[in-house]
């Protein structure tokens, strides 16, 4: 599974050679953390001369990307040896899933290689764009709930619950995991009405307020 994902990784720096692929998109993202770096906030100069905050998008990938841009590594390229890093996580991560769901190591292999030579799998890692970090964090949370459902004990849960938030704040579309959460919850839990109660509520809890706290700012 390393060596799938290191040959991701190789893959993606091929791909990249001449610099990461930009869009629309992208634009907003590396605008967002480089106006992050210069201390003006999330967002970037609008074209009549001010200052546009990013609230279309979530925050977490160019805050990502400011934060790269501590180490003297400009966002655009931040994007890049990001995108490489969460490649390679993620085909390890499709690998290390499919081996606890099958017990069969020749199955996380041939899921991890399924990844590794997914065009559109490696479109998407090869553009600054948010969804590799979003489909990194949902992997780790649907990880930590499945043994969670295994019954590895609350830490699980707590680990989940900070992996889904994560992802709310890396697309939008991450609120779709917190009911999904609830729900294996709901449906796998074997311990009484009360103890299922108490877990839904701390996973609510943890994974809920991060995503509100970006609705809340881009409501101001």
């Amino acid at each position: 599974l390393l060596l799938a994902g290191i040959c991701g990784a190789g893959a993606l720096l091929f791909a990249t050679a001449s610099g990461i692929g930009l869009s629309p998109d992208s634009a907003a993202y590396i605008g967002a953390a480089r106006g992050l770096l210069d201390g003006l906030g999330l967002g970037s100069p609008s074209p009549e001369g001010g200052f546009r905050p990013l609230v279309h998008y979530a925050p977490l990938f160019p805050t990502l990307l400011a934060a790269i841009g501590l180490l003297g590594i400009d966002p655009l390229d931040g994007a890049r040896w990001l995108n490489h890093i969460l490649f390679a996580g993620n085909i390890l991560l499709v690998g290390l899933i499919t081996e606890r769901e099958t017990r069969s190591a020749s199955s996380a292999i041939f899921g991890a290689i399924l990844l590794l030579v997914s065009v559109p799998m490696l479109k998407v890692h090869s553009i600054a764009w948010s969804e590799p970090t979003f489909v990194f964090l949902s992997l780790l949370g649907l990880l930590w709930l499945s043994q969670y459902a295994g019954r590895r004990g609350v830490c699980s849960l707590i680990a989940a619950a900070i992996a889904v938030g994560l992802a709310v704040l890396s697309r939008y579309a991450g609120l779709a995991l917190i009911g999904a959460g609830i729900g294996v919850i709901i449906i796998g839990d074997r311990h009484s009405y009360r103890d299922t109660l108490r877990d839904c509520a701390v996973f609510a809890v943890i994974s809920g307020p991060l995503g509100r706290v970006s609705f809340g700012r881009n409501w101001m």
